[in-house]
């Protein structure tokens, strides 16, 4: 936690303080007596007597931070020091509680009572919709202004309201840091913070002015929470935003057909590039790992931030977007993390943009089932063939046999002959007879008399191309 100068003179208006404030940075972290033989640090707050810095000087104390300087009137330097040591373990023990509140997922009105403990100063948050998500509890109607109040009734400001605001002063939502915010139709001066996702606006917290000017020291106070809060605001957007994209993640893998636009720009904000190839992944694991599949899920994303992972039906599916162009090798990044949570899958043929992901998961999902933890990822253009004579057979109401390869295997029955197994390796083998006979290991005078006798038998041509395919695809069928 970083105090200011501002914050030090505050604390020390007992002494009546001499103020001297150029620059009142949050920057100071520590505090240590002067020396004039060490070197200053700018991080630290310097306290001695005003004659330890200048030759005339008197025993008073002076406490300086850079070109800022407190000049106290009092010589007692243990209990200045004691004071400021006090003011760190004070400002700490607030600042911890704060960033203790929203680690644990407090709401915003919490963590607001904690900072009221100190600045006690009329704040309120505003969602991206401008609606109020907290406001200061010790401020009710009547206290502030029309507009707290209308926070307070209707938890948000009237549109011609917003309208007026983004007209007169446009850009306002665009400034980063703290600023003053100011316009005639408002009845008071605020102190604003807008939040940002990357460069969108998420949020504001605001600060109203009751009593002009605001003194620094509550404006360094109000920087410190707004720091804080902008950290509650990072996280619960993104988790917003990633339950809305993995929502419509799930939703296209449910549906044929091109994704809606909505979730092309929720892609195009989460991959910053829509120009590469994609790939999906269908992940899974044996039973007595499938528990990890949540925690799975969540390192891959954040892991690798060029990919999109969820939980859908039994897979982990993943949305991978090949941001080098480096192909079916951009996929190997993952394979450490897989192999370690013994888990493995499949994976789509490349496709541009995410596109219809639903026949692209029937790829995945496909290969998975070919996959194991030997092979950790199968492709499914390995199987892409598999795949197709399942759909045929499964869809096609008539029988895609070859009459030839039923009569030859009705003949083998009845003679206790070999002759489909024969043609079968002789069309795997391109009509070799070298390699057919070493594959079935006969002898060459063998394998001539069966492709013989399989000719005298066959009602087929095997010169013809589509004849030699129909006969392959019917052994495949078979199988």
């Amino acid at each position: 936690m970083k105090l200011s100068m501002w914050i030090f003179a505050d604390w020390l208006k007992e002494y009546n303080p001499d103020i001297h404030i150029r620059e009142g940075k949050l920057e100071i972290e520590t505090v240590r007596l002067f020396s004039a033989e060490m070197p200053t640090e700018d991080n630290t707050l310097y306290i001695g007597r005003i004659r330890d810095l200048f030759i005339h000087g008197n025993n008073n104390i002076i406490c300086t931070h850079k070109n800022d300087i407190l000049i106290l009137s009092t010589n007692d330097l243990d209990e200045v020091m004691n004071q400021v040591l006090n003011a760190f373990e004070y400002y700490q023990r607030w600042n911890v509680a704060m960033l203790e509140a929203i680690s644990s997922d407090a709401r915003p009105a919490d963590v607001l009572a904690i900072a009221d403990e100190v600045i006690n100063e009329p704040i309120y948050l505003l969602d991206s919709n401008q609606y109020a998500i907290a406001l200061s509890a010790a401020f009710g109607l009547g206290d502030v202004n029309p507009h707290w109040d209308q926070l307070l009734t209707v938890g948000t400001t009237d549109t011609k309201f917003l309208s007026r605001i983004n007209r007169e002063v446009p850009g306002h939502l665009k400034t980063r840091g703290l600023y003053c915010f100011e316009a005639d139709f408002i009845p008071q001066r605020a102190f604003n913070y807008n939040m940002f996702l990357d460069n969108d606006w998420i949020g504001l917290s605001s600060m109203v002015e009751r009593v002009r000017p605001m003194p620094q020291y509550k404006l360094d106070l109000f920087h410190i929470f707004c720091q804080n809060m902008e950290l509650w605001y990072l996280s619960h957007s993104r988790e917003q935003q990633t339950l809305v994209i993995d929502s419509m993640f799930r939703e296209a893998l449910l549906h044929d057909g091109p994704v809606s636009e909505t979730f092309l720009r929720r892609c195009e904000l989460h991959f910053r590039d829509l120009n590469n190839d994609y790939y999906l992944l269908a992940l899974t694991a044996s039973a007595e790992h499938s528990l990890l599949m949540s925690h799975v899920c969540k390192e891959i994303n954040l892991a690798f931030p060029n990919t999109l992972a969820i939980i859908h039906q039994e897979y982990i599916c993943v949305l991978f977007n090949d941001e080098k162009k480096q192909g079916k090798r951009c996929l190997n990044q993952l394979l450490p993390l897989l192999k370690r949570n013994n888990y493995y899958g499949g994976y789509s043929i490349a496709f541009s943009g995410p596109g219809n992901l639903l026949r692209h998961f029937q790829e995945a999902s496909y290969a998975a089932k070919r996959a194991n933890s030997l092979q950790t990822l199968c492709a499914f253009e390995d199987c892409a063939l598999s795949y197709a004579l399942g759909e045929i057979r499964a869809h096609m109401p008539v029988s895609l046999i070859h009459p030839a390869v039923l009569k030859l295997a009705e003949y083998d029955r009845t003679h206790n002959t070999a002759f489909t197994e024969t043609l079968h390796m002789y069309l795997k083998k391109e009509r070799s007879q070298s390699k057919t006979a070493a594959a079935l290991n006969l002898h060459r005078n063998t394998l001539t008399y069966r492709l013989q006798r399989i000719r005298e038998l066959l009602p087929a041509d095997l010169e013809d191309d589509d004849t030699r395919l129909h006969l392959l695809l019917s052994f495949r069928f078979l199988q």
